[in-house]
């Protein structure tokens, strides 16, 4: 994605700013600050888009770089319309895949485990889980796991 982009995330930030959105996905407010600053050169990171008929509904990233870390984490935010159609799948490869290109070894994901779709999501797609623990997202309890995709088992 690029700066010409930064409305079109906002929108899909807006969109899904929700208590339940919140809950399973929370690296950064979901507002159209953010959207600018992400999109805004210069960056490491990669961020990417999932369109359908005009509309951005997906927005993949790998993140980490930026930072410093040498290992970049995945994450996905779906648009609320766009689940059941098989677009995160497409995301998740899609990040791997630029992962590859990108000579990275591996991929990390971090993800609570009530939030089972997107455990599942990630397992077909050869994640596996390195570590977890407890936390409490929103009042609740739950559990952060970390996976991780070794992209060598997926040439």
């Amino acid at each position: 994605m690029t700066p010409a982009d930064v409305e079109a995330l906002g929108d899909l930030f807006q969109a899904n700013d929700t208590r339940e959105t919140r809950r399973q996905f929370s690296p950064f407010a979901l507002d159209r600050a953010v959207a600018r600053r992400l999109l805004e050169p210069p960056h490491l990171d990669r961020f990417f888009g999932g369109w359908s008929e005009g509309r951005l509904m997906a927005f993949g990233m790998l993140r980490g770089w930026d930072e410093g870390y040498a290992v970049p984490s995945f994450g996905l935010l779906l648009d609320a319309a766009a689940r059941g159609r098989g677009l995160s799948q497409a995301m998740v490869a899609f990040g791997l895949g630029l992962a590859r290109r990108l000579g990275c070894n591996e991929v990390r994901a971090t993800v609570n485990a009530s939030n089972l779709p997107s455990l599942r999501m990630l397992e077909r797609a050869g994640y596996r889980e390195r570590s977890r623990v407890p936390v409490v997202v929103d009042g609740e309890p739950d559990e952060k796991l970390v996976m991780v995709c070794l992209l060598s088992d997926h040439a």
